[in-house]
């Protein structure tokens, strides 16, 4: 599992992502990891307005109390946390028609996106 955590940052490096705290590893902080992608979603699903049992459908809660979490915590930053789920920018969005989806092209083995630039791998 934590090997998947680790691919997940690294595409994340590859997009672009540069935050700090996305990577930290320290007494407060730790790296990015796949659970945290679902509590996010979860939240988000919060702060739309989603009703609380369809949260819990969602994440396949057992009880409603777990989800009740989600919503009390999108309650204490609601305010100022922005649009949920708001739509793409048009400079990463393909050319296609509303609601067609286009398969993003995928740099080759190796090769980085436009603009993205590997780090070295040296000490």
């Amino acid at each position: 599992m934590c090997e998947w955590a680790a691919k997940l940052r690294e595409h994340v490096k590859l997009a672009g992502l540069r935050r700090a705290d996305l990577f930290a590893d320290d007494a407060t902080r730790r790296p990015l990891t796949f659970h945290d992608l679902r509590h996010t979603g979860l939240t988000w699903r919060a702060l739309r307005g989603d009703a609380p049992f369809a949260i819990k459908d969602a994440a396949g809660h057992t009880d409603l109390e777990t989800s009740q979490r989600y919503v009390a915590e999108a309650r204490s930053f609601a305010e100022g946390a922005g649009e949920p789920f708001p739509a793409l920018p048009r400079a990463i969005v393909p050319e296609s028609s509303p609601g067609q989806f286009v398969t993003p092209k995928v740099p080759a083995e190796g090769a980085s996106p436009a603009g993205v630039e590997h780090e070295s791998a040296a000490p």
